[in-house]
């Protein structure tokens, strides 16, 4: 699925690499993303989400971090949907919501996936939402939410392809627009 790259290497990413993260998040705003389009998020909230049992994931090509996938399993703070937002949605899913859906233990947050600019459209932002997907199965997550700028459509189609629905339009990180995706793994 990774087209066109030989010595590609997926790896688990740990606090060690923090540093890597955040400079390839800088690197791809300084290549003209905003925040408009995309969360720049500060080296805390990296540090945040590298405490267990959170999943990150990161592509490397001839050793040099080329694409992350973070999620966030079971989050005490979540932003995108109250928990009574993803109780609503559950007829959506076909979820029964006569069984009582315990966010605690069933939700992870993708949080952000980033792709070097000259690696886009070879498939890296699909595999790692895949990877990830199947590493929080195996953590019996059953719900994944993320957000997506509706002007990111390279990102929104590629979120739409795997399954994922539009929910809700919110306005976060400083009051940028997002589509609210949910997904029942």
């Amino acid at each position: 699925m990774l087209q066109n790259f030989d010595n590609i290497e997926l790896k688990i990413l740990k606090k060690q690499n923090i540093l890597e993260i955040f400079n390839l998040q800088e690197q791809v705003f300084a290549e003209g993303y905003t925040e408009e389009k995309l969360r720049h998020n500060t080296i805390e909230i990296f540090e945040e989400v590298f405490k267990n049992p959170n999943i990150s994931l990161g592509l490397f090509h001839n050793k040099e971090l080329v694409a992350f996938g973070i999620s966030q399993i079971n989050p005490k703070e979540n932003k995108l949907l109250s928990s009574d937002e993803i109780y609503e949605m559950l007829p959506l899913l076909n979820q029964n919501q006569n069984k009582k859906f315990n966010k605690i233990n069933k939700l992870a947050i993708i949080k952000l996936i980033i792709v070097k600019k000259e690696y886009i459209r070879n498939g890296f932002q699909i595999f790692l939402l895949n990877q990830l997907e199947n590493m929080l199965i195996k953590k019996n997550i059953r719900f994944l939410i993320s957000s997506v700028s509706p002007k990111n459509n390279y990102s929104l189609d590629n979120f739409l392809k795997l399954g994922y629905k539009i929910v809700k339009k919110k306005y976060l990180y400083n009051n940028n627009e997002r589509y609210i995706l949910f997904k029942n793994i």
